[in-house]
């Protein structure tokens, strides 16, 4: 179980993780957060700063190691 636990941090670590809304430094709920690593966009619901994960690069490279 505990072997299950590590496999499980180090995908995480590959995701980036977002605490805080970058404009207003309030902290995100751990709800939130979930909710922006499976859609990517979040809008912070004190200042409305739309948080949006730029995803792009990991899937040109994926894409650039699938062709080879």
């Amino acid at each position: 179980m505990a072997n299950e636990h590590k496999a499980n941090s180090s995908t995480s670590s590959d995701s980036v993780k977002i605490e805080k809304c970058p404009h207003c430094g309030v902290q995100l709920t751990q709800w939130e957060q979930v909710i922006l690593s499976i859609d990517r966009v979040l809008t912070c619901k004190k200042c409305w700063y739309r948080i949006i994960l730029d995803v792009t690069d990991k899937e040109n490279k994926n894409k650039n190691g699938d062709k080879k």
